[in-house]
């Protein structure tokens, strides 16, 4: 049985009831770090590395149901094995894959199904963000056999590299980026210790002055020396930056340190979670962007003692960046974490949030999936439905279908927070609703007698 929580969401003015779905298989147990992304019209992508015996590669999968069921889009680099891959959607809504095999790094554009390679330096490891402003990516990558980290940016998904590119550090690992507006900041390793997760963590900060073109502005030592942090990660929304990490000395423990300034300057480490009788770690984090105010989604793995793992779910507000929500668990089977090839993946998806996460049922390893959902304290109406709305997004409308014919029925439609937008009156067992003057989101349609059902506007 899911935990369903209470919480004080502080960009709207009302209480809303958050729930978790059921968990929905995606893919086997996957062999390299996976990834999720959404578009802006809630399509989501999901990158797996493939542990399947005689093909390997990586799996790339859709769904366009909200995660219910998942479909194979392609399989790239067939028998060679991925170590990291990362899902993108850029600021014209454009779907790329990145994806680190053999010391390549290859791009593949999910809207002209084609691939390209990065073909500068081997490549040990990297991150990539896209512009939330222009089809732009800025690549930055820990080259192999070297201490040398490069950056370099593409204007048409990795078809050619004709933005601005250099070099970051000639002592640097394991590169971190956020973006969001024309800030972006970068976090690493350096300089680089031969116990590579001891090394000092910096953070830099970068400024994208026209799209492909982006120059860099401080560099900061923010954490020294001497503690093993094997995860770490820097996230930015609205100007505030949340920088997370794992430590894991006599204790495994998430800390973080936050930055009110668009990370010039952060503040001193705190233990988010985990002390001498809980195990934190295997975390994921995300930009979320609601109405009237923004801030992040942070997912996490745990265990209590030697009790079984669990996946919990938080989120704070750039305007209150140290005030986490009330912890959120979820997941139906039995999650774990063991490297960093299980480690979750969050993303925003429309209004909600979205996780792919590693779990066991029945002995067998899986990637399985999760959505967040916002229901304003309602009634699921998945039993025993009196009504029934097609298409499910819909662009302008709606169609709903009775098992009882109508007679001047009055239904409402509202938005997430349950305040009515729109009424509806309907006649007969079939009806349709314009909706062209709603805004793109997510709302109820209420039938007035306690049963409601969510759609999402395009």
């Amino acid at each position: 049985m899911k935990k369903i929580l209470l919480s004080v969401f502080f960009a709207f003015s009302c209480i809303c009831a958050f729930s978790w779905g059921t968990d929905q298989f995606v893919h086997t147990e996957p062999v390299g770090r996976s990834s999720v992304i959404a578009t802006s019209a809630g399509i989501l992508y999901c990158s797996v590395p493939s542990g399947t015996t005689g093909q390997r590669g990586i799996d790339i999968m859709m769904s366009t149901d909200f995660g219910a069921s998942w479909n194979l889009v392609t399989n790239l680099s067939n028998g060679q094995l991925v170590a990291k891959s990362k899902m993108l959607v850029t600021g014209t809504d454009s779907v790329y894959c990145a994806y680190l095999t053999g010391g390549n790094l290859y791009f593949y554009n999910l809207q002209s199904h084609t691939r390209h390679s990065y073909t500068f330096h081997t490549v040990a490891d990297f991150d990539v963000v896209a512009s939330p402003n222009a089809n732009v990516l800025y690549v930055f990558v820990d080259e192999a056999g070297t201490d040398y980290l490069f950056y370099r940016t593409t204007l048409d998904g990795g078809t050619t590299w004709t933005g601005i590119h250099g070099t970051v550090s000639v002592s640097a690992a394991s590169p971190r980026a956020t973006m969001d507006g024309t800030r972006l900041l970068l976090s690493y390793y350096g300089p680089v210790l031969s116990s590579l997760s001891t090394s000092e963590i910096v953070s830099s900060v970068w400024e994208e002055t026209s799209p492909g073109q982006i120059i860099s502005h401080s560099f900061s030592h923010i954490l020294n020396s001497g503690v093993n942090r094997p995860q770490f990660g820097v996230v930015l929304t609205n100007m505030t930056a949340w920088l997370f990490y794992s430590v894991s000395d006599t204790l495994q423990e998430i800390r973080y340190m936050i930055s009110t300034d668009g990370g010039n300057n952060f503040s001193t480490e705190t233990v988010f979670t985990g002390n001498a009788t809980t195990f934190a770690g295997c975390f994921d984090y995300t930009q979320v962007k609601l109405p009237g105010d923004s801030g992040i989604g942070l997912v996490w793995y745990s265990e209590v003692g030697f009790g079984p793992g669990q996946m919990n779910y938080t989120f704070a507000s750039s305007s209150d960046p140290s005030n986490f929500s009330t912890t959120e668990i979820f997941h139906d089977f039995s999650p774990a974490c063991t490297d960093d090839d299980t480690y979750p993946s969050i993303c925003q998806i429309l209004s909600d949030v979205a996780v792919t996460f590693f779990e066991e049922d029945a002995s067998v390893s899986s990637l399985y999936f999760d959505m967040r959902s916002m229901t304003a304290g309602l009634p699921d109406d998945k039993m025993g439905a009196v009504f029934r709305i097609y298409p499910n997004p819909v662009l302008n409308e709606l169609h709903i279908e009775t098992t009882i014919a109508a007679s001047e029925k009055v239904y409402s439609i509202k938005d997430i927070c349950g305040k009515e937008i729109q009424r509806v009156v309907l006649n007969g067992t079939h009806n349709s609703v314009e909706l062209n003057d709603l805004s793109s989101g997510i709302y109820l349609l209420d039938n007035g007698s306690g049963k409601t059902e969510r759609f999402i506007k395009l």
